[in-house]
């Protein structure tokens, strides 16, 4: 049996057959679609070679049928034929009825009956299949029937053979003791083995009974019944098994279902065994329409023996369109225990969720409208994050802006927003978190003057903002306000100028520079339920506020100036380069802050500067810097360099830096006392370390026609560790595919690490909806994408 090298048979089988508990290794079988196109440089596999005679592709569309109509023609070398038209065909018989063609050295014929026979060799073909069989006989009425039989399935790519294959006119074919692979002539590296297999071409849809995989030779799988598709359609049936083993969980063994409720809706049902755990039964529901799409997801053990009780996640995300333009999203997922992702997680993404959003949103737009009433809370999963320090629920908020124009040059409107902000009780000895009502609105009014190389906006806007309060310190104030004005001229030019041969680049030259201000108004009394300082950058530099949230508005008395520069195609505005620099200069330096905030002393901001290069076909470059100028360092450093000539070929290079800091915690304005020698998960100390100093690495590349490598590797710079190491390979042929891969990574918010290791095979032309390690490696890998991931897709009615 071909199909591989010896040792590779060995590798493979081998991990597929001794799999057992405590061993960490995820073996999974994902069974569909996955030929992979043969790149330039390389010929193709003997599959997807055209052999000669053979029908060319049908369009998508409706499925092929064997067509036996009209006259029958018949061609032979001698021909002993009655006048009721039957008899014998002998030497180079070719028999045609419509679609159907018949080639024998003899053949018994029945022209009123419309019926040829043969006890030697026949050939078959018609636009569904391509069969030789020892012996056989065909009927427009009643269709085909051979002993002895080989088959090619034209528009699927898959062949076999069967001791006995009969065809009926509507394109059904039964098989007994068969053999079925859609792997090419010697390369037979799987075959689905069975009893019988019907294969209905109509419906597109395969079944088997009595049924064994093997694959390079050695039984892989024994399954009583089987159904597998025969086109790159969604069908229902049982999904192929998934196996694997961990030390947390044990051996598990997942067997999904799949429905293909209709063209636009399905839902797969996931149940898995674990043997340290038990049953988990979980879902999968999709649906679009026109007007609606989305996706129900979750878990639930009954009884987890280790956890001692049930588990569960639900994860529910939805966009409905109502009538009267008002549009509906839903965002929501929990978990039963905090502990959840950490014991079912098999990636750094599972362990590093601190919170699970729950929102819905009622939203209205329209061309001078925009209106959103949303409810919104977190569940909380990393337990290390102080109670108080924990987002609060917005129980309900409202938020309602316009938008109106003037001679197409006075823009006028509001922006308001009120909002419940509803919390947690503060851990035990700390003072209370305040609670309540908080309302903003903002009305404001520009000019906006444009034209070809300028533009000049002043604006005027008047803030008020209104708490009404609960849980607050003894004596202090339950009801608060702040109003305040905010003025500001915002201009720029835009210089250009023709570069290179044949002028095929345009060089930009664009300053900018904004003057803001803000009065001051005392804040320290006025509650944070949900704005922070965000960080620096071009964007930043130009807002009208240096917080996001309305809990803090700035004051400013600054002018803010930026250049920036682009080299742009001149014909198709395709930009190959950009680079911006800026700065703010304070005339009176901000003295408002949050709780723990350094004020800023300095007469300016730090300096910014980023850069965006795509001047190379495959090569890409990005990178960022926030600079102190006073104390010559860098506060925020960001580099990301990526080659990527193909898809699934791709080299990336990361740096990230923020300078690390001891941030002292505030509660109410009360600072907690600070001692980093005694900082442990979970208990209040009043001083954060925050940081980091990192290079994160990662590669796929294809090393040969048929191998491929994937890498990844994150390192903290700062306490000389790895946090993740991801290392792997795929190994492709003309109808199977391999992955194995390595991972350390970091498991728990505490920062322990586990080690994992997964295997995955994937068969051509078997059942099954898409790659859940696809999916993992376009995480782990930025700008990956696999060739053909045979994702299931699911279409609007």
């Amino acid at each position: 049996m071909s199909g591989g090298p010896a040792w590779l048979r060995h590798a493979i089988i081998m991990p597929l057959l001794m799999l057992r508990p405590g061993t960490f290794v995820l073996a999974v079988m994902a069974l569909g679609d996955i030929m992979p196109a043969a790149r330039a440089d390389e010929p193709p596999c003997p599959s997807q070679i055209a052999l000669p005679g053979t029908p060319a592709a049908k369009p998508a569309g409706k499925p092929a049928t064997a067509r036996g109509t009209g006259n029958i023609e018949i061609k032979a070398d001698a021909a002993d034929v009655s006048v009721e038209g039957k008899g014998a065909l002998k030497g180079n018989v070719v028999v045609r009825q419509g679609d159907v063609e018949l080639r024998a050295g003899e053949m018994q014929i029945d022209k009123p009956k419309q019926y040829v026979q043969s006890a030697g060799r026949i050939e078959y073909n018609d636009p569904l299949v391509h069969v030789t069989g020892a012996g056989g006989s065909y009927s427009a009425a009643t269709g085909a029937e051979f002993q002895g039989a080989q088959f090619d399935l034209h528009e699927r790519g898959a062949r076999g053979s069967a001791d006995r294959l009969a065809l009926t006119p509507d394109g059904v074919l039964h098989l007994r003791n068969v053999t079925f692979t859609t792997c090419p002539v010697k390369h037979e590296a799987w075959e689905l083995k069975a009893d019988s297999i019907t294969l209905d071409t109509r419906n597109e849809v395969g079944t088997g009974r009595d049924t064994r995989v093997d694959f390079l030779g050695v039984p892989l799988l024994y399954l009583p019944w089987v159904s597998f598709p025969l086109s790159s359609e969604r069908k229902s049936g049982f999904l192929f098994p998934s196996i694997g083993s961990t030390s947390n969980n044990g051996f598990q063994l997942a067997v999904p279902y799949y429905w293909n409720i209709a063209p636009n809706a399905d839902f797969t049902f996931q149940p898995v065994e674990y043997t340290k755990r038990g049953p988990d039964l979980g879902g999968d529901l999709r649906l679009l329409t026109s007007d609606q799409h989305g996706e129900l997801q979750w878990d639930y053990l009954p009884d987890d023996t280790l956890y001692g009780g049930s588990r569960s996640r639900v994860q529910l995300e939805d966009v409905a369109q109502l009538p009267a333009d008002i549009r509906l999203t839903v965002d929501a997922q929990t978990v039963s225990d905090v502990l959840y992702f950490q014991d079912f997680s098999q990636t750094p993404a599972g362990t590093s969720t601190s919170f699970l959003n729950r929102s819905a949103t009622l939203s209205y737009r329209d061309e001078h409208w925009s209106v959103d009433g949303e409810a919104q809370q977190y569940q909380t999963i990393d337990t290390t994050v102080l109670v108080d320090e924990r987002p609060y629920a917005r129980v309900p908020r409202l938020a309602v802006d316009s938008d109106y124009t003037l001679f197409g040059v006075l823009h006028y409107g509001f922006e308001s927003e009120i909002v419940d902000f509803q919390h947690a009780p503060s851990t035990a000895g700390l003072p209370p978190l305040p609670t309540g009502w908080r309302e903003d609105v903002m009305p404001e009014v520009s000019l906006g003057l444009a034209g070809p190389g300028y533009f000049f906006r002043p604006a005027f806007a008047w803030r008020a903002t209104y708490y009404q309060l609960s849980d607050t310190l003894p004596g202090a104030p339950t009801s608060l306000s702040r109003t305040l004005p905010l003025t500001s001229v915002d201009s720029g030019l835009v210089f250009e100028r023709e570069s290179a041969a044949n002028e095929q680049r345009t060089l930009t030259l664009e300053p900018r520079i904004q003057y803001l201000y803000v009065p001051y108004r005392d804040q320290s009394a006025l509650p944070v339920f949900d704005t922070g300082l965000p960080d620096l950058n071009a964007v930043e530099l130009f807002r009208t506020n240096r917080y996001v949230g309305a809990d803090r508005v700035s004051d400013a008395n600054q002018l803010t100036t930026g250049l920036t520069s682009r080299l742009l195609d001149t014909q198709n505005g395709q930009q190959f380069l950009a680079a911006t620099i800026g700065q703010s200069y304070y005339f009176t330096p901000p003295r408002v802050t949050l709780p723990g905030e350094t004020p800023i002393a300095a007469p300016h901001s730090d300096f910014v500067a980023q850069l965006a290069l795509t001047a190379f076909a495959a090569w890409n470059a990005d990178a960022g810097v926030e600079w102190d100028p006073d104390n010559q360092r860098s506060e925020r450093t960001q580099v990301n360099l990526q080659y990527k000539p193909a898809s699934d070929t791709v080299v990336n290079l990361s740096y990230r830096y923020e300078r690390f800091v001891q941030v002292p915690e505030f509660v109410q304005g009360v600072q907690l006392p600070c001692d980093l020698a005694a900082i442990q998960p979970g208990v209040a100390t009043g001083c954060d370390l925050q940081g980091f100093d990192q290079v994160d690495a990662s590669a796929a590349w294809p090393v040969h026609r048929s191998w491929s490598v994937f890498a990844r590797e994150v390192f903290d710079l700062r306490n000389h560790e790895e946090l993740e190491r991801f290392a792997g390979f795929e190994y492709r042929a003309c109808c199977w595919r391999l992955r194995l891969g390595a991972r350390r990574y970091v498991s728990t918010f505490t920062g322990s690490r586990d080690t994992g290791i997964w295997l995955q095979l994937e068969l051509a032309g078997l059942a099954g909806v898409g790659s859940a390690t696809d999916t993992s490696l376009t995480e782990e890998i930025r700008g990956y994408t696999a060739s053909d991931t045979g994702t299931q897709k699911i279409k609007p009615p």
